[in-house]
């Protein structure tokens, strides 16, 4: 699996009879609701053999920066700004349209249609979804956080960093430079660093560090993934 597939975080926020969390309990049944609360296009994992590879890497990129492959640091710091909880047994992956649930050793597949509702359709506030209310970050309908990494040519970019941009930026190319491209390198002491050439000549260059997420304003066009979920990779 060696492209940048689009993929979706769904939360488990079904209760059992006592209000605990049924997905955690005895993890993804029939009915049990899920809220959409991330949509990432992580950068290209070319050792990756199939999706589960890449449910991993989301996995360890929710539970925190410290956890994540050094090309899902981007993504790790914006799951963190929006301090959702990491992804947990229960919940579910939607990788290009091929669905993947969290079980307590590896991943599976559902057996149905998940049924998806929207955060404002939770009957409890206390259920809701943990989002942050930094006015800084952006919240597009429809958008996807993308690493410097995973950007791509003609990609629809409306926010960096969580910042929206003056106007959106549609981008025409992406330059990798590795740490020091700039001579003497201590005056450019940031590590390796992403340029983001505009398609339009009236607007700069954006210069994109490791940790600086861009959002993307439209979703790749889904495809379903051919590989099916194998045992023996922990959830």
């Amino acid at each position: 699996m060696n492209r940048t597939p689009v993929v979706e975080i769904f939360h488990n926020v079904a209760l059992d009879a006592r209000a605990r969390p049924a997905g955690v309990l005895v993890g993804y049944r029939h009915g049990h609701e899920l809220v959409e609360v991330f949509v990432c296009r992580p950068a290209a994992d070319h050792d990756a053999a199939d999706v589960t590879d890449t449910a991993q890497r989301v996995m360890d990129f929710t539970a925190g920066i410290e956890n994540a492959a050094q090309i899902d640091i981007a993504l790790a710091v914006a799951f963190d700004h929006r301090t959702l909880r990491p992804v947990a047994r229960g919940d579910l992956l939607r990788i290009d349209g091929y669905w993947l649930t969290c079980e307590s050793h590896g991943w599976g597949t559902p057996s149905d249609e998940p049924r998806l509702i929207a955060p404002e359709e939770l009957t409890s506030p206390s259920e809701r979804p943990k989002t942050a209310s930094s006015p800084d970050l952006v919240e597009v309908a429809d958008g996807v956080v993308v690493a410097p990494a995973a950007i791509r040519s003609n990609d629809v970019l409306v926010a960096v960093g969580g910042r929206r941009l003056p106007a959106p930026v549609t981008v025409r190319d992406v330059v990798h430079r590795r740490a020091g491209f700039i001579n003497p390198a201590e005056y450019y002491p940031f590590g390796d660093t992403w340029e983001v050439l505009p398609r339009s000549t009236f607007s700069v260059s954006r210069f994109l560090r490791e940790r600086d997420y861009a959002t993307v304003a439209h979703r790749a066009p889904v495809q379903q993934a051919p590989q099916r979920a194998q045992d023996g990779v922990r959830g």
